[in-house]
């Protein structure tokens, strides 16, 4: 844990280190998303949708002793929410009775 903590810290200073925690926790994200929409191309998009998220909003990010992935999983399961809402106002807007 407190190593994590000290890799966020500096990723937190320097954007190019957030490297290290997509690669620490890339796997378990794409799982995690995959499982739920089962269809690996929409979970490899929105898997990049989190890391994007996350590094965009890193300096918002408060350690407070939960594994960093935990708020990965948070950003997830409201991208994956957010995915849901677009497909189905798209759909109700397509006239093809879904």
């Amino acid at each position: 844990m407190e190593q994590e903590r000290l890799l966020i810290e500096a990723a937190q200073k320097d954007p190019r280190r957030f490297a290290e925690l997509y690669e620490t926790n890339f796997e378990r994200v794409y799982a995690f998303i995959v499982r739920r929409v089962q269809d690996q191309t929409d979970a490899e998009d929105l898997t990049s949708e989190v890391f994007q998220h996350a590094m965009a909003n890193l300096s918002r990010f408060e350690w407070r002793v939960v594994p960093f992935a935990v708020w990965l999983y948070r950003i997830a399961a409201n991208t994956i929410a957010d995915r849901g809402r677009r497909l189905s106002k798209h759909n109700a807007g397509c006239g093809c009775g879904l």
